[in-house]
């Protein structure tokens, strides 16, 4: 019923689309010949909450990858496909597969999948420290919050 306000809202998301479109421009344009595009268009955390596999977009483009419709892939593809065109192995502990059929014959010659078993676990870090947290500390002793 509100035309105005629903052309106002149209001319943002074009706007916004406009924007989105310039950033992959730059993106794409500073590409060398051996670099890889990646793009994961995320639906985001509402389409999660259904029984429905949540639907999105991949795009990958330059360097080993070839033209393709790669039909219907796995969000937990992304990772492991990525991790082989940077010339690392699939940890057998990481779900998914590497998109092998988005690679070139030559590249897939030259470089065949490998696996480990594990990258092994991440070492604990410790918390940074900082005056701020002190003083919050304070605060919080003082508010009688903490004993």
């Amino acid at each position: 019923s509100d035309l105005a306000g629903l052309d106002a809202k149209l001319a943002a998301v074009r706007e916004r689309y406009t924007a989105v479109d310039g950033l992959l421009a730059d993106a794409a344009a500073g590409r060398g010949p051996n670099d890889v595009l990646v793009l994961v268009g995320d639906p985001g955390r509402l389409a999660r909450g259904g029984a429905q596999p949540a639907e999105g977009l991949l795009v990958l483009a330059g360097g080993p990858v070839v033209p393709g419709d790669l039909g219907e892939v796995s969000g937990r593809d992304v990772a492991p496909t990525v991790l082989h065109l940077l010339g690392l192995p699939k940890s057998r502990e990481l779900d998914g597969r590497v998109l092998e059929a988005a690679l070139s014959q030559d590249f897939r010659r030259e470089h065949p999948v490998r696996l480990v078993d594990s990258y092994g676990r991440r070492p604990s870090a410790a918390a940074a420290r900082s005056d701020f947290d002190q003083d919050v500390l304070e605060q919080l002793r003082s508010l009688g919050y903490i004993q």
